[in-house]
């Protein structure tokens, strides 16, 4: 920065009262001189101080408010040095020489690529509208595309008249006027400084557009973004690079912008193409990327090379802590438990989604670990999840006591159960998964044979994401007799096509159902549950596995 922090803190009021967030007032000035504090935080700075000192420690690119999102504000080339403080928007292109037709499918194009991901919104922020030569045409075109909730509408013509009628019918969006340029400046930014709103100035090369911008800036206007689009890729992307090069490195705050970059204008509406380089820019470095349309496709790898770029690589990507319903839950459904680390949200949440069983997923706070690291760094332990419980208030939220806790960490059980002894504490499965992929690899034919009614039974399935992969399900309500009564077993072979209990396997965890086994004539597998097994349910056995995976062994 241009102001040490000595120099901040011979201008401060030293009173190290930490309103700021600092232990002291020489520790708020180094953070200022860093850029990683703005010195209108201080509440007892002089404003005289703050004017001296606001425009010398400010980023040296300007930090410009588009609809309700920050573009700008950045201080370093690289994200390696410093994290990246505002990420780029994308825009999808509506034109007047486009038919009705065409515009309607953009438009729903639109509004259809958005959801959320690790808790941030992902969409297409704004609608560029092109003025191809037909006035009124564009002015009911730009309507439409303020219509759209949630869009900053840019307008782009480089006709005055055009322009003030387009800002003057949408003005309540706050849209970007972009068409300023060497001719036409004074005029547009009259529209632009009247509706108070962002212009956009392009230039025929770098010299004319830093004139223009230099000229605007005298005529009190700082309010701007570049468009650095050129006739080629290749100047394009120079002149980003460049742009981005002079604020930041020489010191040249007339450059000091967010820049935009028409993709639609480089590909000649090549969709591949366009995707390839937006791709390219959201690295370097379109502030604002314009391209033809966005549709699954394009947004979902961009979306995601975005998210990457625009976090701290310091810090971990976390979902914030709470109840998320899945599939519809209310709280008279079950609960599954896990940590605030995304990968591991986004894992188990995909899963639960697809087994399309309603459950209220729990996120706790991790710090952001994933669920074996906060294990043994104790960030996930009983204690935690019982001050989760309690601080979300879950049970006045959540009706049903049936909590699903990860596999992984099974050893958690009887500690979480203590704590929470109204809830009925479940260990999720884990090994099921490996022993119905070898069955299905080597032509095994199984069933899930149980005592619990198909409702229950499904649920439980969904849970673990593993409804489909038991395609047959005998349950309790589909016989006359359940467990220890053999006959949920012989309809499972029945509906198998074994002709005898001799040719069947029974693997199971309960007195109950190994009486069922035995005495349907089946051989007996006790996979143990965390109860200790008895010598009667021993004696029923031909063999024990410790999980359903050293079942695998058996059946070889």
């Amino acid at each position: 920065m241009a102001v040490k922090g000595l120099d901040i803190f011979k201008l401060s009021p030293k009173k190290n009262c930490k309103e700021c967030g600092s232990p002291t007032c020489m520790a708020f000035c180094m953070k200022v001189a860093q850029g990683s504090i703005e010195i209108t935080k201080c509440p007892y700075m002089s404003e005289e101080a703050i004017a001296l000192l606001s425009e010398a420690t400010a980023p040296p690119m300007k930090t410009v408010t588009v609809g309700e999102h920050k573009l700008g504000g950045e201080t370093v080339m690289m994200r390696h040095e410093k994290t990246l403080v505002n990420r780029n928007l994308f825009a999808a292109t509506l034109a007047t020489d486009m038919d009705d037709a065409k515009i309607e499918a953009r438009i729903e194009g639109i509004k259809k690529v958005d959801y959320e991901r690790i808790g941030e919104r992902e969409m297409v922020e704004c609608v560029f509208v092109h003025d191809a030569g037909d006035s009124a045409k564009f002015v009911e075109l730009c309507k439409k595309a303020a219509a759209i909730e949630g869009r900053t509408v840019i307008i782009d013509t480089k006709d005055v008249d055009t322009a003030k009628a387009a800002v003057e019918a949408i003005k309540d969006n706050k849209p970007i006027l972009n068409g300023a340029n060497k001719d036409n400046f004074e005029a547009m930014n009259a529209i632009a400084t009247a509706a108070g709103i962002v212009l956009g100035v392009h230039g025929a090369d770098l010299s004319e557009l830093h004139d223009t911008v230099a000229a605007l800036e005298k005529a009190g206007n700082k309010n701007l973004i570049l468009d650095v689009t050129a006739e080629t890729v290749k100047e394009t992307f120079a002149n980003a690079v460049l742009v981005r090069r002079t604020a930041i490195k020489d010191g040249d705050r007339t450059f000091g912008y967010p820049s935009l970059v028409n993709l639609g204008v480089l590909c000649d509406h090549n969709e591949h193409l366009e995707t390839a380089l937006a791709s390219v820019f959201v690295l370097k470095y379109g502030s604002i990327i314009v391209m033809d349309k966005i549709g699954y496709a394009e947004a979902l790898p961009l979306y995601g090379l975005r998210q990457n770029i625009f976090t701290d690589p310091q810090k971990p990507m976390k979902v914030a802590p709470g109840i998320y319903p899945i599939n519809g839950a209310t709280p008279d459904d079950p609960c599954a438990l896990t940590v605030d680390f995304a990968l591991t949200y986004f894992l188990v949440s995909g899963e639960l989604e697809r087994s399309k069983v309603p459950i209220n997923l729990l996120i706790t706070d991790a710090s952001g670990m994933s669920v074996l690291t906060a294990w043994a760094a104790g960030k996930f332990s009983s204690t935690s999840v019982k001050k989760f419980f309690d601080e979300f208030d879950l049970a006045s939220k959540i009706n049903n006591r049936t909590l699903i806790i990860p596999g992984k960490v099974a050893v958690m059980k009887g500690e979480i159960q203590d704590k929470l002894p109204e809830w009925n504490v479940v260990v999720g499965t884990r090994e099921a998964v490996e022993l119905v992929k070898y069955l299905r690899v080597h032509g095994y034919r199984w069933a899930m044979a149980t005592s619990s009614s198909r409702e229950a039974a499904e649920r439980n399935l969904g849970l673990t994401g593993m409804l489909d992969d038991f395609p047959c399900r005998i349950c309790g309500d589909m016989v006359e007799r359940s467990k220890p009564d053999p006959q949920t077993f012989l309809l499972a072979m029945q509906k198998l096509g074994a002709q005898s209990p001799a040719q069947c396997a029974v693997f199971e965890d309960s007195r109950n159902g190994l009486l069922a086994g035995a005495t349907g004539g089946f051989p007996v597998f006790l996979v143990p549950d965390l109860i200790e097994p008895t010598p009667e349910m021993q004696a029923l056995c031909c063999a024990t596995c410790k999980t359903l995976s050293d079942a695998i062994a058996l059946l070889q």
